[in-house]
């Protein structure tokens, strides 16, 4: 049985999760699916190899975060309040997963190169998208499935990523390719 094996939870969970970042700047519906089962799958491992209690860092964040959603309370017969609530409440639980998981280097460049490649494909797809409309590219375009200031902040991460964890050439390529896609919103924008 593959569940059975802690091993294999741990590595179901990280695959999940990996899910997650390949749909952050590609597609919702798999960024919330790798979500859930990545949760489902660490918090099966914790169960399956001793669960432990989580630091206070790894608390912190949630509790900020419900502090902060308090805020939204007074406006919860809204529908967008009630939409943010439901998008935003299954990522409370990720400082856990990630504490469940303890992730190693490994774990953190697969989900750096989904993420990237994620990015690319979105710029790719938008790209193709933009040369069919031509005159009337508009900086939308070419991040058809996220807002601009998603992608532009998961291209900062990912550089960022990318110079921690890689060496050698690669940082240099993905940092052109952040100021390659920068460089195309600046010439729709005019």
């Amino acid at each position: 049985m593959a569940f059975a094996i802690p091993g294999n939870l741990r590595q179901f969970g990280v695959f999940c999760l990996g899910l997650m970042a390949f749909g952050l700047p590609t597609s919702n519906t798999l960024m919330s699916v790798g979500l859930a089962l990545g949760l489902f799958f660490s918090l099966a491992y914790a169960l399956r190899s001793g669960i432990r209690r989580p630091d206070l860092a790894y608390t912190l964040l949630p509790a900020l975060f419900v502090l902060m959603a308090m805020a939204v309370l007074p406006a919860l017969p809204d529908a967008a309040a009630l939409r943010e609530l439901r998008l935003k409440i299954p990522f409370l639980l990720l400082p856990l997963a990630w504490f469940w998981l303890k992730p190693q280097r490994s774990d953190l460049r697969l989900w750096l190169w989904l993420t990237a490649i994620g990015c690319f494909l979105s710029f790719l797809a938008g790209s193709f998208h933009s040369f069919q409309v031509w005159p009337q590219v508009q900086p939308r375009h070419f991040s058809p499935f996220i807002s601009n200031v998603r992608m532009g902040t998961l291209l900062l991460f990912c550089s960022l990523g990318f110079f921690y964890l890689e060496s050698g050439w690669r940082p240099y390529v993905f940092l052109a390719f952040s100021i390659l896609y920068l460089l195309f919103l600046e010439k729709c924008d005019h």
